[in-house]
C-alpha cells in the first residue's frame, strides 16, 4: 500500500531536528520503499506491505529512539486524505486563505465529539473551528496567523488527550495532489 505518514513536532523551531535525508534513510531501513519526503515538516509518502497500525508503530518506535522522545505518527492513504478534504466544514476559508486554515489529524476520534470547552474558549472572534463528521480532524481557521493564535497552540495532544499533527490546508491539498499523481502514474 502507498501510505502518507504525517509526523508531529518534527523540525518545529529548534525542536526534534531531523534532516529529511536522514528520515528517508531511516524509513528505508525499516523496510519502506519509494520513500518521498515533502517539505521539512515530517510529510512522508512511502510503499509498505503491512498494516497502517504496524507502520505507525515501527515508525514511532524508530523516531522515539532517534529523537529521545515520542513523536506523533499518523498514517493514511489517498482515500482517507480525499475524505478529509471533502469533509472540510470551512470551505470558504480553504478557498480564500488556505495557509491560515489548519487541519489537525487525530490518531483516534476526539472523545465526546467536541473540543473541551477550555480549548474552544480560546478562539478569538475572527477564528472559526469545526470537527469532521467522524471527529478525526479538527479544522481551525486563524486569519490573524497560526503562530499568534491561542486556539492553535491548544490544539495539541496534551490538551486534547489524542495524538495529532496539524498541517495548513495548502499543504494538505498539495499532499493530496502528489498522492493522486503517484497513484495515476502507477509509481
Amino acid at each position: 500500500m502507498r501510505a502518507l505518514i504525517l509526523l508531529g513536532s518534527i523540525n518545529v523551531g529548534r525542536n526534534n531536528l531531523l534532516p529529511m535525508a536522514d528520515l528517508r534513510e531511516r524509513l528505508a531501513g525499516l523496510g519502506l520503499r519509494s520513500v518521498i519526503t515533502y517539505l521539512q515538516s515530517g510529510n512522508v509518502i512511502a510503499e509498505w506491505d503491512g498494516s497502517p497500525a504496524a507502520l505507525r508503530q515501527i515508525v514511532g518506535e524508530s523516531l522515539a529512539d532517534r529523537l529521545g522522545k515520542p513523536v506523533p505518527v499518523l498514517v493514511c492513504g489517498v482515500d482517507e486524505l480525499r475524505r478529509a478534504v471533502a469533509a472540510n466544514p470551512l470551505p470558504a476559508a480553504g478557498e480564500q486563505d488556505p495557509a491560515h486554515l489548519q487541519v489537525s489529524f487525530l490518531a483516534t476520534p476526539l472523545p465526546a465529539g467536541e473540543l473541551p470547552s477550555a480549548v474552544a474558549a480560546l478562539a478569538t472572534d475572527d477564528e472559526l473551528w469545526a470537527l469532521s463528521p467522524d471527529r478525526t480532524e479538527i479544522y481551525a481557521f486563524h486569519p490573524s496567523g497560526i503562530h499568534n493564535s491561542k486556539l492553535a497552540g491548544a490544539l495539541n495532544p496534551r490538551r486534547l488527550g489524542v495524538d495529532l499533527t496539524a498541517r495548513n490546508y495548502s499543504t494538505v491539498l498539495e499532499l493530496l495532489e502528489l498522492l493522486e499523481l503517484l497513484a495515476a502514474s502507477g509509481s
